[in-house]
């Protein structure tokens, strides 16, 4: 589904939020189907520009595994991301919370990625909202310039 094939169209949004998809094999599955091909002449790159994996039962790890496809090395433009509300067992709000490691492996992709411009995720940390927005905020702006400077609306 998500491999790149000749012939096959590509997708576009790929929306998987509510799914039910449980952690382990399918993040680092998705985040494999997204890495460019092995053969870079045969123009089989990932299309997908939106990606939604929300409400799902994915831990930190599993997170840190599907912002892997926002590292430019992927060749994935993506410019929306939705990982929020992943459920668990936590006993009073049933949903994860996002760890330090993961705001940080978060803050290390947005670095370099200059496509994502709208990142669906509960920022509770106020260093990290600070430091992903601020990322955010720039692949925004860098996508304006270029759009002014082409003279498109």
């Amino acid at each position: 589904l998500l491999g790149p094939r000749p012939g096959t169209p590509r997708l576009g949004r790929l929306l998987l939020g509510d799914c039910g998809l449980a952690g382990g094999a399918f993040p680092r599955a998705l985040a494999r189907a997204m890495r460019p091909p092995a053969d870079p002449s045969a123009g089989l790159g990932c299309r997908v520009k939106f990606l939604d994996v929300s409400r799902n039962c994915f831990d930190n790890e599993d997170l840190q595994a599907v912002f892997g496809v926002l590292t430019p090395a992927s060749d994935c433009p993506i410019l929306h991301l939705r990982v929020s509300y992943q459920f668990s067992d936590q006993p009073v709000t049933g949903v994860l919370p996002v760890s330090w490691a993961t705001y940080q492996a978060l803050h290390n992709v947005l670095k370099h990625n200059t496509s994502l411009k709208k990142l669906g995720i509960e920022l509770n940390d106020a260093h990290w909202r600070d430091q992903i927005l601020r990322c955010t905020l720039r692949n925004v702006d860098i996508a304006r310039m270029l759009r002014l400077s082409t003279g498109q609306q």
